[in-house]
């Protein structure tokens, strides 16, 4: 069956007197089964003349299922092309999540060292804390000894004895000190 090109102007015309497409539909099928009933009271009695006006609303349908066709077709190959836009980037959001973690992970390991690092710093801290209070705590001990030797320095001759016994003692708590007490790396003396 050859079809017969349509201009746009003879579709619109042909469409509208027909009340749509759904008119011309319903039109050629209303021809369609009145031709059939003819048909079947008397195989010989059907006129071809009955069917030649089907033959322009005939091609008119094809015309409009074929701009259809085109209309879906163009459709779908947008659809894919946005389906495949999507899949690039979901890919690349992944790879991109995948980065994020990857840097995550690397900032949770930093913070874990530096809490490490920060709970080491503590106890050198506490250490340190508990050297100075007991240097402070030694300290006032000869400020207490210094009062007493302070009170009886007039006393002729019992004040070099005061004085000496006084030198003595800060010296030996100085060097008991000394022996075995450094801050850490540092080197710095606590006592």
């Amino acid at each position: 069956m050859t079809v017969v090109p349509i201009s746009q102007k003879e579709l619109d015309t042909r469409l509208k007197d027909a009340g749509g497409a759904k008119g011309l539909v319903d039109g050629v099928i209303a021809v369609l089964e009145h031709a059939i009933s003819v048909y079947k009271r008397d195989r010989n009695s059907l006129d071809e003349t009955l069917l030649e006006p089907l033959k322009l609303d005939l091609d008119v349908l094809i015309t409009i299922t074929k701009e259809m066709a085109d209309l879906m077709q163009s459709q779908s190959d947008h659809d894919q092309q946005v389906l495949e836009n999507a899949l690039r980037a979901i890919g690349d959001c992944n790879a991109m999540r995948g980065d994020l973690q990857q840097d995550i992970d690397e900032v949770n390991e930093k913070i874990a060292r530096g809490i490490a690092t920060a709970a080491d710093e503590n106890a050198r801290l506490k250490k340190l804390d508990d050297a100075i209070n007991e240097n402070n705590r030694k300290i006032a001990k000869c400020l207490e000894h210094m009062d007493r030797a302070l009170k009886w320095l007039w006393v002729p001759g019992y004040n070099w004895y005061l004085l000496g016994t006084l030198l003595h003692d800060l010296c030996t708590i100085q060097q008991s000190g000394l022996s075995e007490k450094k801050c850490c790396e540092c080197r710095v003396e606590v006592d």
